[in-house]
């Protein structure tokens, strides 16, 4: 890239864009490392035990629940903050209808949980949540 935007605009442009990478490639910039199963699975358990503390489950907690939703994350590869978020969306349909989802679009981690919602005059008035429902599969 340095050499094109030397042959397109000049060597000042070029060094902008040298510069770019090597401070984008650079030790000092935020590296998201892999998880370990062992201590995800710790980090789920405590987020389990909190959200089960904050919300007044239906149900009780299956022996397996973390271990059930992690086959069904499947979280090689995911950022750990998508995990949670997939994880947090799966306690919440379990609290509420004693359910496992069988499985979640995966469009689920691609977009966000609320869309904008439309106003009597046409115009965007707000957001509203995305219905559990709607992000899965029951």
């Amino acid at each position: 890239m340095p050499i094109l935007a030397a042959e397109r605009f000049s060597d000042n442009e070029a060094g902008i864009m040298k510069s770019f990478f090597e401070s984008a490639t650079d030790s000092h910039n935020l590296v998201l490392a892999p998880v370990a199963r062992k201590e995800l699975t710790m980090l789920l358990d405590q987020l389990l035990e909190i959200h089960h503390q904050a919300i007044d489950w239906k149900y009780p907690i299956p022996e397996r629940f973390v271990a059930d939703a992690l086959k069904m994350i499947e979280p090689t590869g995911k950022p750990v903050r998508q995990i949670v978020r997939i994880f947090i969306e799966i306690m919440d349909l379990f609290a509420h209808s004693g359910k496992m989802p069988p499985s979640f679009t995966q469009n689920l981690i691609e977009t966000a949980d609320f869309e904008e919602e439309e106003g009597v005059d046409g115009n965007g008035s707000g957001l509203i949540e995305t219905n559990l429902q709607d992000l899965f599969d029951l």
